[in-house]
């Protein structure tokens, strides 16, 4: 009643203000403007306070364990574990239901998803994958894309940093990619560094690129298999190596140490510089940056059969193949198990007639047998593992766990019954 009457008493003014057929707020004065307004801002604010009103006259009425009040009305609850949100006077289920354009639609129609999903500019329902919000409109995905809210086709132009580019390529079967804001097709082009470059094929010779003819394919496949970048420029990784720029290779020099080509059969890159083979093929480096305050890297050179590398620290290989690291511990995977957290670490020993599969969660180890660890970011939202009891359905949901037969996992990571 309030709404009807204040409606005819705005109509009221705004014919005052035009007597002609159509009504146009910019051939209106600043003045009238201001009226029309303050008369709408008025209007939403007693809209409001009615609607409050009512929603305080309803909560009094109905339970809220069994009601659900929206702009006043009471809506049946037939579940308090299924969860009802508002879409403006009516209660909808947000799993299997969107409020879009202030009206519910359907999620799921006779057991199967419709696709809708999302709500453009709060107005139009759409199913992303088939379809794309762009500046407030919904377009093909197939067809279209969007570019910084600009819609183009993709059959004729990209987008490339956030800037709508035109496809050059005459290639129907062109694998279109991006080079800084340049479009381009990768099977004839290659992008080094922001700069677009033809692949190189250094087994054709000179006369041989001169005789070829314009029409005739202009790369070969060996070019396009063997192209590499080296920062902005291209080359042929069969005769050049990238070692502080490109260098011509030679035999048997097939690893770069810093700027210098070496050939790791007869030495070893360590600690910025070239060391010998010490131990033949069982030659390692390890090495630790900044090992003490002040001091320069410490690196040393050991024998692997005999000894492992653990965070810049030797350890003794006692366990032959079954050695690994636990940060700067050694210890045998076959006994222990080590559950790391950043950089600490926890070692555990295997209890094999309780547990035949262990693993960890966080620091933590657990019977994979028996329980389940879930990961995810708490309320406050710290990255955090929990462990929770096992069954053969048992599925998780960020940090809960959950029955994957009578419920399921909704976004937001919230855990409800099946409908």
């Amino acid at each position: 009643m309030i709404s009807l009457c204040f409606i005819v008493v705005l109509c009221s003014q705004l014919a005052v203000v035009s007597t002609s057929g159509d009504f146009d707020f910019g051939s209106i004065d600043t003045s009238d403007k201001k009226k029309v307004d303050a008369s709408l801002q008025s209007f939403f604010e007693m809209l409001k306070k009615d609607n409050e009103h009512k929603q305080q006259l309803c909560m009094k009425k109905y339970s809220p364990k069994r009601f659900r009040c929206c702009e006043g009305r009471a809506h049946f609850i037939p579940s308090r574990r299924i969860k009802y949100l508002c879409c403006r006077g009516k209660a909808y289920v947000p799993t299997s239901h969107l409020c879009c354009g202030m009206e519910v639609q359907r999620k799921v129609v006779s057991g199967h998803r419709t696709g809708i999903k999302k709500c453009c500019a709060g107005k139009n329902p759409y199913e992303p994958g088939k379809e794309l919000c762009c500046n407030k409109e919904v377009i093909s995905s197939k067809r279209y894309g969007c570019c910084r809210n600009k819609k183009y086709e993709r059959a004729f132009a990209t987008c490339c940093s956030g800037k709508i580019t035109p496809i050059l390529s005459m290639n129907p079967n062109a694998e279109i990619g991006c080079c800084g804001d340049e479009a381009y097709d990768m099977k004839e082009k290659i992008c080094c560094a922001g700069k677009l470059g033809d692949f190189v094929d250094d087994s054709i010779g000179v006369g041989q690129h001169q005789l070829r003819q314009p029409q005739l394919p202009h790369i070969s496949e060996s070019g396009r298999q063997h192209t590499r970048c080296c920062n902005n420029q291209a080359y042929d990784s069969r005769t050049k190596m990238c070692c502080n720029g490109l260098k011509k290779k030679e035999a048997g020099l097939t690893e770069c140490c810093f700027g210098r080509m070496i050939d790791p059969t007869k030495v070893i890159c360590c600690n910025y510089g070239i060391q010998e083979l010490k131990y033949g093929k069982n030659t390692g480096c390890c090495r630790f940056d900044n090992y003490r305050k002040g001091l320069q890297d410490y690196f040393e050179i050991y024998n692997t059969e005999t000894q492992i590398c653990c965070g810049g620290k030797l350890e003794k290989r006692e366990h032959g193949a079954s050695t690994s690291c636990c940060i700067q511990r050694s210890y045998n995977v076959d006994t222990h198990v080590c559950c790391k957290e950043k950089a600490r670490a926890r070692l555990y020993k295997k209890n094999p007639n309780k547990c035949e599969n262990y693993r960890c969660c966080g620091r933590r180890m657990y019977c994979n047998d028996k329980l389940i660890c879930c990961a995810g970011n708490d309320s406050r939202g710290r990255y955090r593992e929990r462990i929770h009891k096992k069954t053969e359905h048992s599925r998780c949901c960020g940090l809960r766990a959950y029955n994957r037969v009578s419920h399921k996992c909704d976004t937001g990571n919230k855990v409800s019954e099946l409908s």
